[in-house]
């Protein structure tokens, strides 16, 4: 019987790794741990970490400025460009407006023409 919970959502156990690739995986992680420790014993011993560090921690702050410098600066750029098609259709709406209203008194005009002619 199914478990109304799980819908139609049918969980499967995994399979058991063979050994062929247990053992697979456990050579490479041994492999690549003995290399890693023999690169890092190969290091100069004139290598000083206080400096490392702090030269590493200066570039990445600098790094963080420029990255919020430079969103700052495409926030502003994209705030103007809102603005600018904000007063374009503030033009064109004002100018429309100026136009029926324009129309309108023409027509207003026009009918007192026409009834002061009767």
């Amino acid at each position: 019987m199914k478990n109304p919970y799980t819908g139609f959502i049918q969980r499967k156990k995994p399979r058991p790794k063979s050994d062929l690739r247990l053992f697979i995986e456990g050579s490479l992680m041994v492999f690549f741990g003995i290399n890693l420790i023999i690169f890092l014993n190969s290091i100069p011993e004139k290598l000083v970490w206080e400096d490392f560090l702090l030269d590493t921690w200066t570039d990445l702050s600098q790094g963080f400025i420029q990255l919020l410098e430079a969103l700052l600066k495409i926030g502003a750029a994209t705030s103007v460009l809102f603005l600018l098609i904000f007063s374009i259709f503030l033009l064109i709406g004002g100018l429309y407006r100026f136009l029926r209203l324009i129309s309108r008194v023409n027509l207003q005009r026009s009918k007192k023409l026409l009834s002061n002619r009767k």
